[in-house]
């Protein structure tokens, strides 16, 4: 049996002091964000979508009434008088809220509720039924996935009550699921921005790190931004643009209402939002080195603190890079230093070993640098080895390391290349070296250097690696194979220099890797790759 609501004239208005709450009133309302809507306004979430209430009762009159006093405080609201147009409606429409009657012609409301949980349990569902007495409403909450139970003798101020919790309780469920997946972003892209990686790839990372977090918190949201860098001296540039503004190359040739965020914020180590944009800053060494500036909607509500918390785990990746850099990087050339070079070449010869992997080493030697130095000045000189150091990454793969050995003596380690292939290469760099010059008091000086390259198609120390080398072992060991290469590189400087050479045909580098360790393994000696020595004017092919 379907009672009906039993109330007085329509409510002029239903008013709750608790703090937060819901004022139904034709005059104002107040929404569970805060916001205040004025009179014929309608209740929105976040989202900027107008809360939509589905009524599903088989009287006629119940429904007239409900639908008349939701429409009042200014709820989407729609009705069914069945069971199973309930579950369509509830599938096509995605309501916030469902009035839910217990007794349907169809089917049960118990069973409208197992349905439409099976692909919504975002939902409030309040159920209604006229025989409260006889099911409890703790019982009934506790056994059924709902959010309220209301007595239909209770009248229909009671169900707005119930209309009002449901409504708080699925924009609180709904700031807590957006706030899930802005962290998941956010532990997602920190994983890999914890790799040390370089600076340049860390602002890209960065950037789009930011514009994942403010799309998962609305999508559309951040699509369009830039990363602004500020040097010593607060000049800006501009690093990473995306959206529209990825064609911009200065920072002036983004909007003003972008700079103007962007400059109060590096000034201020503050979020600074504006109608139309929002600036975070970017802190690295203890100071503000830039911002990540992104174009708003004027009604976006951006997730602050996420925002903030994601900037600091980038400044914080960017720091320990620079750390990192500082411990291995030669300032001057832009290669590794000697030591992480030599720690470098120990790893991948156990990596080598362990894998029956090929490993191979370039050694090369300036020409003639000490007459720039005496000519021109140590500064000169300075030119010439960072231009070499360029010249080595330009011409090497990403897997490679180039190092400064020491003085005007640099090092590559080619991993999983073979001799040819690192004769190949030493061929390469020959060539792009003598390409290239510098330019010195209006005078072109040219670069030249000696090359020597040698390795191994498999390492003949899988056994000796199995006795538990000491550390001290494998170091002696990668500077023993250094210098093997470095007699080649002696060969093509005696040889006049400007030139590749590889080790002698008949030096077998396998056996003096096991003479030079005492220990013979007796089944492999390693098969050293014979190459021929490759004169300059080989290496021009």
């Amino acid at each position: 049996m379907v009672g009906l609501f039993e109330f007085p004239e329509p409510l002029e208005g239903l008013t709750r002091p608790k703090r937060g709450a819901i004022v139904f009133a034709h005059s104002k309302q107040t929404a569970v964000t805060g916001m205040d809507l004025e009179e014929g306004s309608r209740i929105r979430p976040d989202t900027g979508q107008t809360y939509k209430v589905l009524v599903v009762d088989d009287s006629p009159t119940v429904q007239l009434q409900l639908r008349a006093q939701l429409a009042t405080v200014g709820l989407d609201v729609r009705a069914v008088d069945t069971g199973k147009a309930a579950i369509e409606v509830a599938l096509s429409w995605r309501p916030e809220c469902v009035l839910l009657d217990y007794f349907l012609p169809d089917i049960t409301g118990e069973e409208v509720v197992e349905k439409i949980r099976r692909f919504d349990a975002d939902v409030q569902i309040v159920l209604i039924t006229g025989q409260a007495a006889r099911k409890p409403a703790r019982l009934m909450m506790k056994r059924l996935d709902i959010q309220g139970y209301h007595d239909k003798t209770n009248g229909l101020e009671t169900v707005m009550i119930w209309v009002d919790a449901a409504l708080k309780g699925h924009a609180q469920k709904m700031v807590i699921l957006r706030q899930t997946r802005c962290l998941e972003v956010a532990l997602e892209v920190s994983r890999e921005i914890h790799q040390l990686l370089p600076v340049p790839e860390l602002f890209g990372l960065g950037l789009r790190g930011m514009q994942r977090i403010l799309s998962a918190w609305t999508p559309g949201l951040g699509t369009d931004g830039a990363l602004i860098w500020a040097d010593e001296g607060g000049t800006l540039s501009l690093r990473r643009a995306i959206g529209k503004f990825a064609g911009c190359a200065r920072v002036v040739d983004l909007p003003d209402h972008l700079r103007v965020v962007a400059d109060t914020s590096v000034d201020s180590s503050e979020v600074v939002r504006s109608e139309t944009a929002i600036a975070i800053p970017l802190m690295a060494v203890h100071r503000p080195q830039g911002v990540f500036a992104f174009e708003l909607d004027p009604s976006a509500n951006p997730p602050t603190d996420h925002l903030l918390l994601f900037s600091q785990q980038v400044s914080t990746a960017i720091e320990n890079n620079l750390l990192f850099e500082m411990a291995t990087i030669d300032t001057l050339t832009g290669l590794v230093s000697r030591a992480h070079l030599m720690r470098r070449t120990v790893e991948w010869l156990k990596i080598s070993t362990r894998k029956n992997e090929p490993f191979s080493l370039i050694f090369l030697d300036v020409d003639r640098l000490k007459p720039i130095n005496d000519r021109f000045g140590h500064a000169a000189g300075d030119v010439a080895l960072a231009t070499i150091g360029a010249t080595l990454i330009d011409c090497i793969r990403d897997v490679d390391i180039a190092g400064r050995y020491g003085g005007d003596e640099f090092v590559v380690l080619l991993p999983s290349a073979t001799p040819t292939v690192a004769g190949t290469v030493a061929g390469r760099i020959c060539r792009a070296l003598r390409d290239r010059t510098i330019h010195i008091d209006d005078e072109a000086v040219s670069l030249t250097a000696s090359i020597g390259f040698g390795g191994l198609c498999e390492i003949p120390l899988r056994k000796w690696m199995r006795s538990n080398p000491k550390e001290d072992e494998w170091n002696r060991l990668a500077a023993f194979l250094i210098g093997l290469v470095d007699d080649a590189t002696y060969i093509a400087k005696q040889a006049g220099g400007n030139q590749v050479a590889g080790l002698p045909k008949d030096l077998d580098v396998g056996k003096e890797l096991l003479e030079f360790l005492h220990w013979s393994d007796g089944e492999h000696s390693g098969r050293f790759a014979v190459v021929q020595r490759i004169t300059s004017s080989d290496a021009e092919t």
